[in-house]
């Protein structure tokens, strides 16, 4: 009974497997892109001059 009643029904067994094995390598390149994109970003705006102690010291003064 659970078998044959209560199985997939036929027209979505191959159609959504097919559809999304198919579309898998837009996703990932897509990932891929945006996965250097944002790192990118990143790495361009880091500044090892940056002074945590400092910027944390005056965004509490600044606070009071």
């Amino acid at each position: 009974m659970m078998l044959r009643i209560h199985k997939q029904p036929e027209m979505l067994s191959k159609t959504i497997g097919t559809f999304f094995a198919n579309f898998m390598p837009y996703v990932a390149f897509i990932w891929a892109v945006g996965f250097i994109t944002f790192f990118t970003i990143l790495n361009n705006s880091y500044d090892p001059q940056f002074d945590t102690e400092n910027f944390i010291d005056n965004y509490v003064r600044s606070e009071n």
